[in-house]
C-alpha cells in the first residue's frame, strides 16, 4: 500500500488483525478482514493503477484488485499484524496515555475528544485503538455553554419531572450521571431503566439519551433473540439500547446483568470441533419501558429508575420541532458532560467515601463528578439512596413471594423448617392463581434458588433468611427471622428517610 507514513498493523489479544492508516489526512483504524478496509483497499489500488477506459478517447478509470491478489494481500497484512502490537481495540471510548481517555466523534473527518483531568479538547489525530462499526453515528463537536442553562433545556427535551418545591431534581441527577457514565472507559455501569404511561415519550427520550453519547443508525432496537446475538450487539457499540419491552426472560435478565458489571461469554467456534471463543464486554444499557423488571431484584438491583410524567396535550409538539431543539441542544449537553469527566478524572483518584453503597464504584463516579453540575456529593448519593429504596419498593410491590414472606415474620415472628414444608406454608398464604404463576417457585429446589437470589432484598427489610450449610435433616433446615435491631414488617412505623451519613 502506497501510504505515508505506512500504515501500523497490530492484533488484539485474540490474534484478529487491524490497521491503523493516515488517509486523505486523518488517522483510521480498521479490522483487517473488516468490509470497510477490504474497499480501502481496492480504492487504492484502484487510483494507483487505473485502466483505459473502454469508449475512444475516454477517460482513465480506477483499476480492480483482483479478489485473489485482495485475499493474498490481506493475508499479508495479517502475518504482519502478528508481529506488531497487541491492543484492545474497543468502540466510541478508550483510554489513552497517561490516564486520559478518547472519545471518537463518529464523523468523516475521525476527529476524536481528548479528556484529561485538566480539560477537554478536540485533536485530529490519536494513536488509540478506537474502531468503528458500519452502524456507528456521528457525535457534534461539543461546545462549552453555561451548566444552568443546558440541564434546563434537558429537563425539557427528555420529558423528565420537574422536581417538587424546595426538593433536589433527582430523576434529572439520575439520568445526568448515567450518560457521564457511558462516557467513562471502566465499569461496572447501572442499566437506566424508563417507565411511564402510553404518551409520555419513552421513545423518543430513549433515542435522545443514546443520540447524546453513542448515536447509531438504530439508536433504539427491539431485545436480541439470544445471549449470542446480545454479545454481538454489545461488541459492536458502545451503548444498548431496548425499547418497548413487555417482558424480559431469566435467562435475559441474567446476560444483562453481566453485560452491565463486565462478564465473559463463551461458545464453541465455527467450523471446529473444539475450539473455544471467549468474548468480554461490559457496556452501559438502557432498557425502555418494563415494568416487570422490577420483579428481577438482581437486575433491578443495578438499575437507576426513571418514570417519564405524562405530557399534556397542549404540551405536545410537532416531532420535527422537537428534534431541531434537540440537535442545536446537543453540542452544549456533550460539552457539560464532558466537563464532568474532567472532573472524574481529577478528583476520583484520591476521592474517599466512608460508607460505600450498592454500585459502589457508580457513587464514587458520581461523587467525583458533582462539582461540575453545581451539585454537592452528599446530595448525589443521598439521590442515589433514595433511588434505592424506591427499587426496593417496587421489587417488593411486585413480587408476591416476597410479600408472603415477609408477611411469615410480622410482630417479630419466627419460622423454621424445610424448603417443601416453606413452600407448603407460603402456598396456603396466597390464592391459587399466584401459586400457579411462573415467578412463583414450582418444587424446594426452585424456592432455595430464589430466596438465594432474594436474600439481600429480604435483609434490608427486616428479614433474616438462613440458609442449610450441610445435608441431613437437621442440615436441610431454613430459618426465618427478624434481622436484629430492625423493625420487622407490621412491628412499627418505618423509620424517617436519612440523608448520606458517610464521609467524602
Amino acid at each position: 500500500m502506497a501510504l505515508a507514513p505506512p500504515p501500523v498493523f497490530w492484533r488484539d489479544t485474540a490474534g484478529a488483525a487491524y490497521a491503523t492508516i493516515v488517509f486523505d489526512g486523518t488517522t483510521r483504524r480498521y479490522a483487517v478482514r473488516g468490509r470497510e478496509f477490504r474497499n480501502l483497499v481496492r480504492l487504492i489500488y484502484g487510483d494507483a493503477y487505473p485502466v483505459p477506459s473502454s469508449k475512444p478517447g475516454g477517460a482513465m478509470r480506477p483499476g480492480a484488485i483482483p479478489d485473489q491478489a485482495l485475499n493474498e494481500a490481506l493475508g499479508s497484512f495479517e502475518a504482519m499484524a502478528l508481529r506488531g502490537e497487541v491492543r484492545k481495540p474497543r468502540v466510541r471510548l478508550c483510554w489513552g496515555e497517561s490516564g486520559t481517555v478518547y472519545l471518537d466523534l463518529g464523523g468523516d473527518d475521525w476527529k476524536a475528544v481528548k479528556v484529561t483531568a485538566s480539560a477537554w479538547t478536540v485533536v485530529g489525530h490519536a494513536d488509540v485503538p478506537l474502531i468503528r462499526p458500519s452502524s456507528m453515528g456521528p457525535l457534534p463537536v461539543p461546545m462549552r455553554q453555561e451548566r444552568g442553562a443546558v440541564l434546563a433545556a434537558m429537563v425539557e427535551l427528555l420529558n423528565l419531572r420537574p422536581p417538587q418545591e424546595g426538593q433536589p431534581n433527582d430523576d434529572l441527577r439520575m439520568v445526568v450521571f448515567w450518560l457521564l457514565a457511558c462516557l467513562y472507559p471502566e465499569g461496572p455501569y447501572p442499566l437506566l431503566a424508563l417507565d411511564g404511561e402510553q404518551g409520555s415519550g419513552k421513545t423518543t427520550t430513549s433515542k435522545m439519551l443514546r443520540r447524546l453519547v453513542d448515536p447509531s443508525i438504530a439508536d433504539a432496537r427491539a431485545m436480541s433473540r439470544d445471549e449470542r446475538d446480545l454479545v454481538v450487539a454489545a461488541r459492536g457499540s458502545r451503548v444498548l439500547a431496548f425499547d418497548n419491552l413487555s417482558s424480559l426472560s431469566p435467562e435475559m435478565a441474567d446476560a444483562l446483568c453481566r453485560i452491565a458489571t463486565g462478564g465473559g461469554f463463551s461458545g464453541r467456534s465455527l467450523y471446529s470441533n473444539d475450539e473455544e471463543y471467549v468474548l468480554e464486554v461490559c457496556n452501559p444499557v438502557l432498557l425502555n419501558g418494563i415494568p416487570s423488571m422490577m420483579s428481577r431484584p438482581d437486575l433491578a438491583d443495578r438499575s437507576l429508575p426513571v418514570t417519564l410524567p405524562p405530557i399534556p396535550d397542549d404540551r405536545r409538539k410537532p416531532e420535527e420541532e422537537v428534534w431541531k431543539a434537540f440537535e442545536a441542544a446537543r453540542p452544549a449537553i456533550l460539552g457539560m458532560l464532558l466537563d464532568g469527566v474532567v472532573e472524574v478524572l481529577r478528583r476520583l483518584p484520591g476521592l474517599t467515601i466512608a460508607r460505600l453503597p450498592r454500585m459502589a464504584d457508580f457513587a464514587r463516579l458520581c461523587a467525583a463528578a458533582a462539582p461540575a453540575f453545581g451539585w454537592e456529593a452528599d446530595d448525589v448519593l443521598a439521590t442515589l439512596g433514595r433511588s434505592r429504596k424506591a427499587v426496593e419498593a417496587a421489587v417488593i410491590d411486585g413480587d408476591e413471594f416476597i410479600q408472603a414472606l415477609l408477611g411469615m415474620i410480622e410482630g417479630g415472628k419466627r419460622w423454621t423448617g424445610t424448603a417443601s414444608e416453606l413452600l407448603e406454608r407460603l402456598g396456603s398464604q396466597v390464592p391459587l392463581a399466584t401459586s400457579k404463576q411462573r415467578s412463583w417457585p414450582a418444587n424446594a429446589t426452585a424456592l432455595s434458588k430464589k430466596l438465594k437470589r432474594i436474600m439481600p432484598v429480604l435483609r434490608r427489610n427486616g428479614l433474616n433468611v438462613v440458609m442449610p450449610t450441610h445435608g441431613g435433616r437437621g442440615g436441610r433446615i431454613i430459618r426465618l427471622e427478624p434481622v436484629p435491631g430492625a423493625t420487622p414488617p407490621g412491628g412499627g412505623p418505618p423509620p424517617p428517610p436519612t440523608s448520606w451519613g458517610g464521609d467524602i
